[in-house]
Formats: C-alpha cells, sequence, structure tokens
C-alpha cells in the first residue's frame, strides 16, 4: 500500500468516526495501519475507535504494536495503562503508567489514572507517595486534579494509620 492509500484510509476513518460510524472507522483504520512503517496516528485512532466499540483487548494490540516501534512514547504507554485500568487489569495498567511517568514524569493525567489503579489494588503507601509527588509538581494547594481523581478522606479511611500520613495534606 502506498503512503498515499494509507493517508486516504487514515482520512476517511477520521471521517468515519466523527459520523460515529465507528465499526466501519475500526476497518478503515486497519488498513491504513497495514502501511509500514505503522503510524502513529493510524494506531492511536485504531485504538480509540475499539476503545469506543468496546473492543478493549484490541485497543491494547493497536497501542501495543506502536510501541514496539516508538517504547519512548509516554502518551501511548498511558494510553495503554487507561485502557488496561478500564479492563481492571490494574497491575498491568500500573507498569504502563509507571513506564510513561519515567519518560515524562509531568503527565498528570497519568498519575491521576495511577492513583486509581493503585487504590484498586490495595496499595495504599504508593498512591498516598504517588499522591504526595502530585502535590510537589504543583506546590502550594491541592490540585483539583488529585480531588476529582480521587477523594482524599477515602485514601484516609484506606489508610491504616491515618497520623502517619495526614501532615502530608493538611
Amino acid at each position: 500500500m502506498s503512503d498515499k492509500q494509507a493517508n486516504g484510509h487514515l482520512a476517511r476513518a477520521i471521517e468515519l468516526e466523527k459520523e460515529g460510524s465507528i465499526e466501519e472507522a475500526i476497518a478503515a483504520y486497519q488498513q491504513a495501519c497495514t502501511n509500514l512503517p505503522l503510524g502513529r496516528d493510524s494506531c492511536f485512532g485504531l485504538a480509540r475507535s475499539c476503545v469506543l466499540a468496546g473492543r478493549l483487548n484490541e485497543a491494547c494490540q493497536a497501542l501495543k504494536q506502536w510501541l514496539d516501534q516508538q517504547d519512548q512514547d509516554a502518551e501511548a504507554w498511558e494510553r495503554l495503562g487507561r485502557v488496561y485500568a478500564v479492563l481492571h487489569s490494574y497491575s498491568l495498567a500500573t507498569n504502563c503508567l509507571r513506564r510513561a511517568l519515567e519518560i515524562d514524569d509531568r503527565r498528570l493525567e497519568a498519575k491521576q489514572t495511577l492513583l486509581y489503579t493503585l487504590k484498586q489494588m490495595g496499595q495504599t503507601e504508593a498512591l498516598v507517595e504517588t499522591a504526595n509527588s502530585i502535590l510537589h509538581q504543583i506546590p502550594g494547594h491541592l490540585p483539583a486534579l488529585v480531588a476529582s481523581a480521587l477523594s482524599l478522606p477515602l485514601i484516609y479511611r484506606d489508610v491504616a494509620d491515618l497520623r502517619k500520613y495526614r501532615h502530608r495534606y493538611m
């Protein structure tokens, strides 16, 4: 397939997705993805459409396929982590999100999702450490990001020794 054909499939996929024709968009993205080297937009679009269609395992495959070529793409690791979180594969999600943060530690949405996965896994100390790193990243106030992702009273209720951690947030 030529680059021109792949770009045509990509453009068609984007239009189909906008129109709400998700299954057709997936097919067009898959055609665009058959062109090597694989394109980031094609892989991300395919993953997004698969998520919209509830085909989460296929979304994971599309993102992994991209990461096989570009393993330093923090956004791709973050997206894969979010899909794993939706699949309740919290250990895999945590690994992907940590990888995204190794590459780019400023990714607040990755930290937000990591907070959620750590809470789901019952890893309270890691949860508190991650929340603390967000507070240090945005000093002077408790970011709305953390408050919306996870209510601190819920963290405290889960922490065995509240006094040990309260000073970090109060």
